[in-house]
């Protein structure tokens, strides 16, 4: 039972933290954000790692997003390895 358990476990993780990631996702409405506001491939002007913030009140980016200011506005992202779902977007000015 406890080998079954050892094999097991990396897989159940991984579920686990795929479905977490996703529901973020949905209740910070990153994904209607992304949606919205598709990125650009433009280059930044100045970018910010490891910031903090919050998105629909109560979902909590703790030192994971990175801001990069562009031309045309302003650039969100996240860690892939944290969201792997969530795409980066750009509010225009």
């Amino acid at each position: 039972m406890q080998q079954a358990f050892l094999y097991l476990f990396p897989f159940f993780f991984l579920g686990m933290w795929l479905t977490i990631a996703a529901l973020l996702g949905y209740a910070s409405r990153w994904f209607s954000l992304a949606k919205r506001f598709p990125d650009r491939t433009e280059i930044p002007l100045l970018r910010l790692r490891h910031q903090s913030g919050y998105m629909a009140g109560s979902v909590s980016f703790g030192g994971c997003l990175s801001l990069s200011t562009c031309q045309s506005g302003l650039r969100i992202s996240i860690d892939r390895w944290l969201a792997p779902f969530s795409r980066s977007f750009l509010v225009p000015w």
